[in-house]
């Protein structure tokens, strides 16, 4: 699975510097969205997707700081855009804790395994998305037909 962190600000790459102090070279990107650089940013994004796109492990298990928020937004369009939003999950609430747990289970599980987990999390602040069912409640909800 791959595995990537985006977010609002730098936490991203701050949590992927501290898993260097326990990883080597630890197999998992970040992206970092922040005031000026969205353009950017959403264009490293669309390439990452691109990129993995043609290995043989078409899934993503992304990570967030904040649900709703221009990382998430911008992460979730490109989904949409690309048509991969069946193949990926988002889990907004980051924490070293969860890109520890996740990251080792990323090449021994699958995206099922990896809901399951967060399935009943919201009450400690981490939510569980699902891109192609939050479009499709989103594209219902903005239907005015």
């Amino acid at each position: 699975m791959n595995m990537l962190l985006v977010s609002n600000g730098t936490l991203a790459a701050s949590l992927i510097e501290s898993m260097h102090n326990f990883f080597s070279k630890p197999d998992i990107h970040s992206i970092c969205f922040q005031y000026g650089n969205t353009g950017a940013a959403r264009v490293e994004l669309k390439q990452y997707f691109i990129e993995r796109m043609n290995n043989k492990d078409k899934s993503f298990i992304i990570l967030c700081d904040i649900f709703g928020n221009t990382a998430f937004n911008e992460t979730i369009l490109l989904l949409h855009e690309l048509g991969i939003q069946k193949q990926a999950i988002i889990i907004c609430g980051m924490n070293l804790p969860m890109v520890f747990k996740l990251y080792g289970l990323k090449d021994y599980s699958d995206i099922e395994l990896c809901r399951s987990i967060y399935e009943q999390s919201e009450d400690r602040g981490i939510l569980l998305c699902n891109p192609a069912e939050f479009l499709e409640q989103v594209h219902g909800e903005l239907d005015c037909s």
